[in-house]
């Protein structure tokens, strides 16, 4: 299990600022005034791997998340899309570059195990919870 502890918006800045890498997607939101952001560390065996963030809306729940490098291809981000899947209480949505194929290619293996749905925006591909089984 993958803990999650509230942080601030200049230490989830700081974070994103270090990693050099998706760092204009989540620039993006951050400077962009999108209201009702929660940021959050990312710990396993108090090991912090990464960072995430939640925009909640009526129905749904956006969904960034960011594996610190060192920890990526460990299982680390398949663990998180799986333990929000499960305690989700509203569908997730996770946006992907369509220029960044890693990303797709890692939530493809939730399309295609049955657990997200995709669909294709003009510059996105967006990933949603299938609506069974809410809690």
């Amino acid at each position: 299990m993958i803990e999650l502890n509230k942080i601030s918006k200049s230490e989830f800045k700081a974070e994103i600022l270090q990693s050099k890498d998706s760092i204009q997607w989540f620039i993006w939101y951050f400077n962009n005034r999108v209201g009702g952001i929660q940021y959050n560390s990312l710990f396993r065996n108090k090991i912090h791997i990464g960072v995430c963030f939640f925009i909640e809306k009526n129905h749904s729940i956006e969904v960034g998340i960011m594996i610190k490098k060192q920890f990526r291809n460990s299982g680390f981000g398949k663990t998180i899309i799986n333990q929000f899947i499960r305690d989700r209480k509203k569908s997730l949505i996770f946006h992907v570059s369509a220029s960044n194929i890693t990303s797709q290619r890692f939530f493809q293996n939730f399309v295609n195990v049955g657990k997200l749905d995709i669909r294709q925006e003009e510059k996105n591909m967006v990933f949603t919870t299938i609506n069974r089984g809410l809690l």
